[in-house]
């Protein structure tokens, strides 16, 4: 039997290694799918928040500031007199969502429930896919109009 000397092929270790990093390289190319997956539905659970948070923001300039419980925007969810603020239960159907509503005013810093507020805030809380808890604050400043809803008086 006849050996060619200078000709040698791999040795077990160099193959043990190169099988080793295509490994690391097919899991990485493994596991795009699943952050894409997860960082899309962080990002609509985001969207939808925004969505809650101006929707709560338009009833509460729509609201009436003398007596906010008794206007058509006190239909919309539960009082807290304590805190001042409305917790609006029928934005989200499904319960995920949970959104509140304040009216504030900028000189007492403080909430403002019978007289006219300067701004009203809406935060939006949720537990995203990871389990952590999110929350996401929009306020607008408000003015002297507001409140004033366009009625068809014929």
């Amino acid at each position: 039997m006849r050996t060619c000397k200078g000709r040698r092929g791999f040795s077990l270790i160099e193959t043990l290694i190169s099988l080793v990093i295509l490994a690391i390289a097919l899991l990485s190319l493994a596991a795009v799918p699943v952050v894409t997956t997860r960082a899309l539905l962080l990002s609509d659970q985001r969207a939808k928040a925004a969505f809650f948070a101006a929707s709560a923001l338009d009833l509460g300039e729509s609201a009436n500031y003398q007596d906010p419980k008794n206007s058509d925007f006190g239909a919309y969810g539960v009082s807290d007199d304590a805190r001042k603020l409305f917790s609006l239960t029928s934005l989200d159907l499904t319960g995920t969502y949970q959104v509140t509503l304040g009216f504030y005013s900028k000189t007492t810093g403080g909430p403002s429930w019978n007289s006219q507020p300067d701004y009203v805030q809406a935060e939006v809380s949720w537990s995203d896919v990871l389990g952590r808890s999110n929350p996401l604050e929009l306020s607008r400043d408000l003015g002297p109009s507001s409140h004033l809803v366009v009625s068809d008086d014929t």
